[in-house]
Order: structure tokens, then sequence, then C-alpha cells
């Protein structure tokens, strides 16, 4: 069975933060990546490691992820790192 992936929820494959842009059941995903600052001067020019690190980010154990670009990831490999606990379903045709 594949792995559910929720759209916009946080997961990591051990060093980058990733977001998916889609809900559903998945082999791969793409996803946005977020890095920390020393992978990123570490794999990316300096003016894109200029670029990345001016930008959005996210902090995660006190640490800060910054955005780089977006890439297919296998799910097999993704740990959800967000709190689902307060996740409601909501569809507007159907009432509760």
């Amino acid at each position: 069975m594949l792995p559910l992936i929720i759209k916009g929820a946080i997961y990591t494959d051990g060093d980058t933060l990733l977001r998916p842009h889609y809900t559903g059941n998945f082999l791969a995903v793409d996803c946005t990546e977020f890095k920390t600052k020393k992978e990123i001067k570490a794999n990316y020019s300096k003016e894109i490691a200029k670029e990345f690190t001016s930008g959005t980010y996210l902090t995660y154990d006190g640490v800060k992820y910054f955005q780089c670009q977006y890439s297919p990831y296998h799910t097999n490999n993704l740990e959800l790192l967000s709190d689902l606990d307060g996740l409601e379903y909501f569809d507007e045709e159907t009432e509760f």
C-alpha cells in the first residue's frame, strides 16, 4: 500500500525538510525543499545560495531551513513531522 501524503504538511527525508504539492497515495510526489544554510552553501553557487538564504524559511528544532527548489521524492523515504491531531475533514457539499 502506498503511503498517504498530505499537501502542505512538513516531512523529512533525513536532512531536508519537504512540503508536498499534492495530497493522495503516491509512490513519488513533487515537494518543495527546505535546506539549512550550510547545505545550501555546500551544494549551490554563491549567487544561488544568496538568493535562497534571503527568502522564505522554516524553523525546526531551532534550526532555519530555507526554501530552495522543488523536486520529486520517493514517499517511502519520507517521515511526517507535522502534527496532524487537529486536522479535520471539510467538504463544502456535506453537512456534519
